[in-house]
């Protein structure tokens, strides 16, 4: 039984895919698929012990393939696994390193307006890992779709076992953001964290 999280990823993932290598413009539209958290690509589950296919591995079996892959992650065994696992697609690139640096510095700015790429980000970080430097590039780029998956439980865990209004921004995410306190975090950005 494979989760509901990975296939409703699947099912969007080639929506996505389709509507870009289908939608009629003067130029077409070139589209990425962007897994920042990727993983080995597969897993098993909890409950059965059952082998699953990850999101890399889904979106790489779809009708309308993405024009380029770009599987990130930091622990050096799984993307050893997805660089034999991926070996002979040449659209598919496999780093090992934070996914801060590589998506900051080589994958958003790529994804150009002017030129027709738009770009698939899944953004499910295992904890609190995730720069919002990340995020705000992204949106200033106007071409890339975000799908972020906040991690509660670890939040929960390790940020609000003190008190939440002496706990600023920078501590409950690892990451500097402008130096707020939780009460002057937007609403919306509050949920994450409770």
């Amino acid at each position: 039984m494979v989760s509901k999280k990975i296939r409703n990823r699947k099912k969007y993932t080639a929506a996505y895919s389709t509507v870009l290598t289908n939608t009629k413009t003067t130029a077409s539209f070139s589209h990425i698929y962007v897994d920042a958290f990727a993983g080995a690509g597969k897993h098993k589950l909890k409950k059965t012990g059952e082998e699953v296919l990850g999101s890399p591995f889904n979106a790489l079996d779809i009708k309308f393939p993405f024009h380029e892959y770009h599987l990130i992650d930091i622990n050096p065994e799984k993307t050893s696994y997805l660089k034999e696992a991926t070996k002979d697609k040449t659209n598919v690139f496999v780093y090992n390193n934070d996914c801060n640096k590589i998506l900051l510095e080589k994958i958003i700015p790529s994804v150009e307006y002017s030129r027709y790429k738009r770009g698939l980000f899944f953004l499910d970080p295992y904890g609190i890992h995730l720069d919002w430097k990340v995020i705000k590039a992204a949106g200033q780029q106007k071409t890339i779709e975000i799908f972020l998956n906040f991690s509660i439980m670890d939040m929960n865990m390790n940020v609000l076992k003190k008190d939440k209004n002496k706990v600023t921004v920078d501590q409950k995410n690892g990451r500097k953001l402008q130096g707020r306190t939780y009460s002057e975090i937007p609403p919306t950005l509050q949920l994450a964290f409770n």
